[in-house]
């Protein structure tokens, strides 16, 4: 009575029948019926034992409510019991191909002096795998859907690149800048680098040439026999004591010698100016 039957394809009817409903006196039907699309329940069947005294009154329902309309029953089977003694019933009751969206939940309720014991109760259905084509590719009238492409607004897009763009114009101007102060601060500790290490050279030069000068200019005059020989030749003798006294004890200042220095600096600056002199 309770066995269910398999299914074979995609393309046929699928019968089959529920397990036991009733482990108490109330059940719910999402969790015994197959929660299929187009389902439909063909019949309802169910057995239970009466235990009570034959001259008691009792009256046993088996129901499922209507879903879809509150207080009512969509299945209602009434068994009265009434002055007979407690037996075993066994019933199949056909439904009108019912959708399983009409079914609410079941019970078994009794009215007067009695107990029901043993209850079962399932349900015969049959459903259409394909009643929904798009539940399965396989199914003979499936349409392979068509992804919802959203709209895209494109001037919204245009002005982020532009914002864009000119963001980054904005970032790479002030690079610019900041890169054209960092190289004009470059080139001018180079050009005051060059300036010092010239003024060093110079110094350097002009030194060295006073020295080559005045050893040529000694050549010279030793060849022309101009100094004396005693000029490089010791002489011998003891110590010569200094004869040069100052009246009043101080050496004068040569302002004239002074001036002299003076000039000799200014021109000296004014050469190692004219080396950087800006064009």
């Amino acid at each position: 009575m309770l066995v269910c039957l398999p299914s074979y394809s995609y393309s046929e009817i699928i019968f089959g029948t529920t397990p036991n409903a009733a482990a108490g006196y109330n059940w719910v039907m999402q969790n015994v019926l197959p929660q299929q699309a187009g389902l439909e329940v063909t019949g309802v069947i169910y057995r239970y034992t009466t235990v009570k005294i034959t001259e008691d009154d009792m009256v046993v329902y088996v129901q499922n409510e209507d879903a879809q309309n509150a207080g009512q029953y969509i299945f209602r089977e009434v068994d009265d019991w009434s002055q007979k003694p407690g037996n075993t019933i066994y019933k199949l009751v056909p439904t009108d191909n019912i959708l399983i969206d009409r079914w609410g939940d079941g019970s078994i309720q009794v009215e007067g002096n009695g107990e029901v014991v043993d209850p079962v109760v399932a349900y015969n259905y049959r459903y259409d795998p394909c009643f929904d084509p798009q539940s399965n590719p396989d199914c003979p009238d499936y349409v392979p859907s068509i992804p919802d492409i959203p709209k895209v607004d494109l001037s919204m897009i245009e002005d982020q690149s532009n914002r864009f763009i000119e963001e980054n114009e904005e970032d790479k101007v002030v690079e610019a800048d900041n890169e054209d102060q960092e190289e004009r601060d470059r080139k001018k500790a180079a050009i005051q680098k060059k300036k010092e290490n010239l003024e060093i050279a110079l110094g350097a030069t002009n030194s060295t040439e006073l020295a080559q000068e005045a050893i040529a200019k000694h050549m010279e005059l030793m060849a022309l026999s101009v100094i004396p020989t005693t000029y490089t030749v010791s002489l011998e003798g003891g110590q010569y004591e200094e004869t040069v006294q100052l009246r009043d004890g101080n050496l004068p200042v040569n302002k004239k010698a002074r001036r002299v220095g003076l000039a000799q600096q200014l021109l000296h600056e004014q050469m190692v100016n004219e080396q950087y002199e800006e064009k």
